[in-house]
């Protein structure tokens, strides 16, 4: 299996600091209070598809303030 499927931490890191440098190639900001939070939820081991539906809520809600 290769780096871009492989769900060893090693590659999962990899994919993430290329994803990094991508976003700094394209002049996207690291927004540090929701890295922060991720960080939260990782150490407090919510599970990735439960974070997934967190932030899918919380973009909702922004729209919905934003409107």
């Amino acid at each position: 299996m290769n780096r871009f499927f492989s769900n060893e931490a090693k590659d999962v890191a990899w994919r993430v600091d290329q994803m990094h440098a991508n976003n700094a190639i394209e002049g996207v900001q690291k927004d540090e209070a929701l890295a922060a939070l991720v960080e939260e939820w990782n150490a407090a081991g919510v599970a990735d598809d439960e974070q997934v539906a967190r932030l899918v809520q919380m973009a909702k809600q922004r729209n919905r303030a934003a409107a």
